[in-house]
């Protein structure tokens, strides 16, 4: 196999790796508070029983905190159900806002998030015909970049707009002093596999042209 494709392809089965394994982790922490929620509500079915005075609303308290985590754990299987249907077909038509929603859903996941408030400013709808799992893997990575290089007052904002033959999208609130190159290899190897334009970020902006048709 051809080295430059060898590395593409293990990029890319990285990618899928990682994100399952962020998606696994949240359903482990989601089990998790859940089974403790129900510990609890078995120490108080028990007091209950012995003929102790429970709490007022601090049954209806935990039974509110396990259907909030069940509605957690099912959006969660959304995502995750949207992400595996990416590698349905090689390329197909999709809404860009659709797939930065997807990823910033995902990013939610990641240790860098915690910090970085991130906002998707969305407008009409954006398709393209494009290779949906590449846009996914691209976009991450972007997302990823930008909150390991967060601007100061750590808000990563994005934006999406639909052109005569292309998509624009920016990303604002990166580092002004950012110092390492741009763009990181596995980001321009995708973004060169893509047709994508990616311009080096200037006062903090990231510019990111995507054409709207590519054949695969």
């Amino acid at each position: 196999m051809n080295k430059e494709l060898e590395k593409f392809c293990f990029q890319g089965l990285s990618f899928f790796g990682r994100t399952n394994r962020m998606i696994s982790h949240e359903f482990k922490n989601i089990f998790a508070i859940i089974s403790e929620t129900l510990g609890l509500l078995d120490e108080l079915m028990a007091m209950s029983e012995s003929g102790a005075k429970l709490p007022p609303g601090k049954l209806k308290s935990l039974s509110e905190s396990v259907l909030e985590e069940i509605g957690r754990a099912n959006e969660v299987a959304r995502n995750m159900n949207a992400f595996a249907h990416s590698v349905d077909e090689c390329a197909f038509e999709v809404d860009v806002n659709q797939v930065v929603e997807l990823m910033i859903n995902i990013s939610k996941f990641s240790s860098a998030s915690k910090n970085i408030n991130i906002h998707f400013n969305k407008k009409s709808s954006c398709m393209i015909y494009t290779v949906p799992f590449f846009l996914e893997n691209l976009i991450y990575q972007l997302i990823d970049f930008s909150m390991l290089h967060p601007g100061d007052d750590h808000k990563l904002e994005i934006s999406v707009e639909k052109k005569n033959q292309h998509v624009e999208m920016i990303f604002f609130g990166i580092d002004k002093n950012l110092s390492e190159p741009f763009p990181p290899k596995p980001i321009k190897s995708i973004a060169q596999a893509l047709l994508v334009k990616i311009f080096q970020p200037i006062s903090g902006v990231i510019h990111m042209v995507v054409p709207d048709h590519i054949e695969a």
